[in-house]
């Protein structure tokens, strides 16, 4: 169970592995959505497609940072722009050769004006925290800041046991770790 390692410090008995094991699952959703850190930075890489404007963002992306195309042999950083605004500035456009601005819509990023051929793609994204489990029993957030495992855990479980005092505790160790590790 990847919760053990919190349970001598929750001192109860009366919890199922299980249990310990979604406690780290949110503490893990939880960093998810509040840390932006340089380790959490991958890059993807793919073609265009002639004609077609919706890409999925990669599986494991939380974040898009940046996106480049390479055209006639250079790399052009996209503007991001809102879905409104990227509607606004090239709606009806059908196709234009070489993009230059993107938006994220959901799972997917669009790109305008729509590519009238195979352009090579390079996007730079902040990556999920990869979820332990009984065959990933760690990961770089275990290595760098094991404290945001425990922390998180510990507090998660005393919300779960409603126990407002410890809650409070561990809820305000937790985020001081993450702000300390942002």
């Amino acid at each position: 169970a990847i919760g053990a390692s919190i349970k001598p410090w929750a001192q109860r008995d009366n919890l199922a592995a299980s249990d310990y094991d979604d406690f780290l699952r949110m503490t893990e959703t939880h960093m998810d959505t509040a840390l932006r850190l340089q380790s959490m930075s991958q890059r993807s890489y793919t073609n265009t497609v002639a004609g077609q404007a919706l890409y999925a963002m990669p599986a494991d992306a939380r974040g898009i940072r940046n996106i480049e195309v390479e055209y006639q042999n250079r790399r052009y950083a996209l503007q991001y722009m809102s879905p409104e605004v990227l509607d606004e500035k090239f709606g009806g456009m059908i196709s234009g050769g070489c993009p230059v601005a993107y938006s994220i819509t959901g799972l997917d990023f669009e790109l305008q004006p729509v590519p009238a051929g195979a352009l090579p793609l390079r996007i730079l994204y902040y990556q999920m925290i990869p979820a332990l489990s009984g065959t990933n029993p760690t990961n770089w957030v275990v290595d760098r800041y094991p404290q945001l495992y425990l922390y998180g855990g510990l507090h998660f479980l005393s919300e779960f046991i409603r126990d407002d005092e410890a809650s409070k505790y561990w809820g305000e160790r937790f985020g001081n770790a993450l702000s300390a590790a942002s």
